[in-house]
């Protein structure tokens, strides 16, 4: 119940959080749509980024309660992680029956984020 309530807290101050973010870079959108176009994309991409991180840990919280993959959310979280999850699995098998590739995919998906976002402060 503490775990569920703490997922619940945790998105909706995600979500409160990209409202924010949205509300304050209008303003620049309009005044000047060029540089606009810039923190849109950086908005976007960032959006795009915490929605599968949060999709990620989701599908991992389920796997744990053993939600089943007849469940259409699951399925769903399954389909969209799982190119990300397969090869991981592939390269790194299961050790001592843990699986440690969300683990390494959460890495990797940082990893990813902060090499984009470097890329884009040199373009923007």
């Amino acid at each position: 119940m503490l775990a569920a309530s703490a997922i619940v807290i945790w998105v909706l101050r995600t979500l409160v959080i990209w409202v924010l973010q949205f509300v304050l870079y209008v303003p620049g959108w309009v005044m000047n749509p060029l540089s606009g176009i810039g923190s849109f994309l950086i908005f976007a991409l960032r959006l795009a980024f915490d929605l599968y991180s949060m999709a990620l840990f989701v599908r991992i919280l389920f796997e744990w309660v053993r939600i089943p993959y007849s469940s259409k959310v699951m399925r769903f979280l399954w389909d969209i992680t799982e190119p990300l999850l397969a090869p991981i699995r592939r390269a790194i098998p299961a050790f001592g029956g843990l699986d440690f590739s969300p683990v390494i995919a959460f890495f990797l998906l940082n990893l990813l984020e902060s090499g984009v976002f470097m890329m884009l402060g040199w373009v923007f």
